[in-house]
């Protein structure tokens, strides 16, 4: 949606207004190639489908979609289309074709004024990405073999959100894999006739580009347009401001650069903190709640710093930057990054206790996901009452990624938030406390002797 800045007056908007006279429209919506404004005040409603926005590219993406070509089958088709696209819809920054396989087809313009293809050759097992770079003209001048490169397209928000909505759909702002820059992904999938998957289309379009479109709209003489996603961020402004879903790469240091490209998963960044020594705050040294710069300085973390630091790298590859904090009775709380892949919730976390660390995605919902700690956290006095997760992007412009200082915003913000009830039977509470007690004096160590292990990701060597 796009919402102007209200103002005082109320008459209609126009050249010929004066400086108290703005425009009154309360809502612009863009879908389906078409501009829609409604003005509440005056229950008026004027739809534009006319303007050159581009968005009605999908009726044209249905259409190819609808035929279900496999990414190699149809490879020659496909990357026709997507010049062609490209080349006629100004604001699309890139093209993908993907299958449940994993094979990709990539395009998207250079800085020569051709047109780069990456492909990921999945079949059979095998891995190969292949980039081949023309020039103006069509001319292919490169060809390149990426060994190392890890995407996966069904990682990625545009294909997840088509696969589990089964429709078009739309993202919320993001930072582009290749690109390096914030945008958002219009994205298509294609079903056979069982409902299988067989495809999922999309195109890039960057926020840049929004905030230029933006700027063509006249909405009275101080009005101002602006792109919300479903989350409430600010995406765009017609000021050229925009909010963007990750910070740049540019403003982390060269070896922090390094360290996020090469965790680009779930998996890899917890398998990072599960090297890292738990920070348990020694005395006298004072308590902290360190960003990932000062977690990497000092290279140790606990739950809430882990859990920071996680969200920072992989925001960077995609993901929502949402913690999970789980409430106990004992006033030892515990904080997990968590994300939803293919549907499914999984987490990254570090702990002092082998049964509270990462997650494999398979749960159905945050609930579950929750609930899958109960059991663990059941010591001589901890037992969990509840859970919530939080955005950490609901912190507005708070430095929580870098900051030099503690971060104890992000604390205050999670104990104020409200929390979902946890309920387990008092008999399951006493069994495993009996049985936890019972393994401590026997063995000297915490046990991991819990059902739901299959679930759980690596935990660190020293709880082996």
């Amino acid at each position: 949606a796009l919402q102007p800045n209200r103002g005082q007056g109320s008459g209609q908007s126009g050249a010929n207004q004066g400086p108290d006279r703005v425009a009154s429209f309360s809502e612009i919506r863009i879908g389906d190639g078409k501009v829609i404004l409604r003005d509440q005040a005056r229950k008026f409603t004027e739809t534009l489908s006319n303007v050159e926005f581009a968005l009605a590219w999908p009726s044209i993406s249905k259409t190819f979609a609808a035929a279900g070509r496999d990414v190699f089958e149809g490879n020659p088709e496909v990357e026709r289309f997507a010049l062609h696209a490209l080349g006629g819809i100004g604001p699309a920054a890139g093209f993908s074709y993907a299958d449940p396989e994993g094979n990709f087809l990539y395009v998207l313009r250079n800085a020569q004024g051709g047109f780069d293809t990456k492909t990921i050759d999945r079949r059979n097992g095998g891995h190969h990405v292949t980039w081949v770079r023309r020039d103006s003209e069509g001319k292919v001048v490169a060809t390149d073999e990426v060994p190392d490169d890890t995407f996966d397209p069904r990682m990625r928000p545009w294909y997840q959100g088509a696969e589990e909505t089964k429709k078009p759909y739309w993202t919320d702002t993001y930072l582009f894999f290749t690109l390096q820059k914030p945008g958002i992904t219009f994205s298509i999938p294609h079903f056979d006739a069982d409902g299988k998957l067989q495809t999922v289309l999309g195109v890039d379009i960057e926020l840049a580009t929004l905030c230029a479109f933006l700027k063509q709209l006249g909405i009275g003489v101080s009005g101002k347009a602006m792109i919300i996603d479903r989350t409430g961020r600010v995406a765009a402004l017609n000021k050229g401001r925009m909010n963007h879903s990750a910070p740049a790469l540019v403003i982390f240091t060269p070896a922090e650069r390094r360290l996020i490209r090469r965790l680009r998963t779930p998996i890899l960044v917890q398998r990072f903190l599960n090297r890292l020594p738990y920070n348990t705050e020694p005395k006298p040294g004072p308590e902290t709640l360190r960003s990932l710069r000062q977690v990497l300085r000092h290279r140790t973390a606990h739950c809430l710093e882990a859990a920071l630091a996680a969200a920072c790298i992989l925001e960077e590859h995609g993901f929502p930057p949402l913690v999970m904090s789980l409430k106990s009775a004992d006033y030892l709380d515990h904080v997990i990054f968590v994300y939803r892949e293919r549907g499914r919730w999984g987490s990254v976390a570090r702990s002092r206790d082998p049964g509270l660390h990462g997650r494999k995605p398979l749960f159905r919902s945050a609930r579950a996901l929750a609930m899958s700690y109960f059991d663990p956290y059941i010591d001589f006095t901890g037992r969990l009452t509840g859970y919530a997760v939080f955005d950490l992007r609901r912190l507005g412009t708070y430095d929580w990624r870098l900051s030099r200082r503690n971060v104890w915003a992000v604390e205050r913000a999670l104990l104020r938030f409200r929390h979902k009830p946890l309920k387990g039977s008092r008999q399951r509470t006493r069994w495993y406390r009996a049985r936890y007690r019972a393994y401590r004096v026997k063995y000297q160590k915490k046990p991991l002797f819990y059902r739901g292990r299959e679930k759980w990701t690596e935990i660190p060597k020293e709880f082996l």
